[in-house]
């Protein structure tokens, strides 16, 4: 039996049905995800979004990737570029 939490998160959910129907938001989304990874094995590509593949494979592992810190900051300042970006 799949926890009631769990379930919220099936892709035939109502509310995800719904969230990923709405597309409007999309545009604004920058994600980075290793070009493989076991736990998400069709990938997380979102359409419409900016996505980047990060050469370290692995779920976990995407967070050591040595250029996640500045495709972080890149889309900080894409998205407040009036403000500055921390760390810069």
């Amino acid at each position: 039996m799949v926890d009631q939490r769990c379930r919220a998160f099936a892709p035939d959910d109502a509310t995800i049905v719904a969230l990923a129907a709405d597309r409007t938001a999309n545009a604004r989304i920058v994600s980075a995800a290793s070009r493989f990874d076991p736990h998400v094995p069709g990938g997380s590509a979102l359409a419409g979004a900016t996505s980047i593949e990060l050469a370290t494979p692995g779920h976990f592992r995407a967070l050591t990737d040595p250029w996640l810190v500045d495709i972080i900051l890149d889309a900080m300042a894409l998205a407040r570029p009036d403000e500055p970006t921390p760390g810069r």
